[in-house]
């Protein structure tokens, strides 16, 4: 799928999220640590999941010959490390009392895992079926 196309489809899920995310938080009774814990996660998910994207263009700009589908895989164990860094972080410094706080985090940690998984890993086959015809 071209960068554009898979842009554009990727944006529509990431507003399909909030707009589950804002449905979700005011709909379930939750603490307020709950509620900006979600937020701060969809918008830091947001962020990773275009930049990711991006930095894949990015990097066929660069050398159209390289192997995406293993950037790919690099671009998500960094994603990887990095939300549980962030998890860390957020547990160590608010302290929550309650547990409630993990179930919209791990659900959109699950729902942006596949999400960017299938953008990107769309977008790799794309570039090398492209490569593979300019041979």
């Amino acid at each position: 799928m071209p960068f554009k196309k898979a842009l554009i489809q990727l944006i529509g899920w990431v507003l399909f999220l909030g707009i589950a995310n804002y449905l979700a938080t005011y709909a379930y009774p939750a603490d307020g640590f709950t509620l900006k814990f979600s937020w701060i996660t969809y918008f830091i998910f947001s962020f990773l999941t275009l930049s990711a994207l991006c930095f894949a263009k990015l990097l066929v700009m660069i050398d159209n010959k390289r192997n995406l589908t293993t950037v790919v895989f690099g671009i998500l164990s960094f994603r990887f490390l990095f939300t549980l860094f962030y998890f860390g972080i957020y547990f160590l410094i608010v302290k929550p009392e309650g547990k409630f706080f993990v179930v919209p985090f791990m659900l959109m940690f699950a729902y942006y895992l596949i999400v960017e998984n299938v953008y990107l890993l769309k977008y790799a086959d794309y570039v090398y079926k492209k490569a593979q015809a300019n041979n």
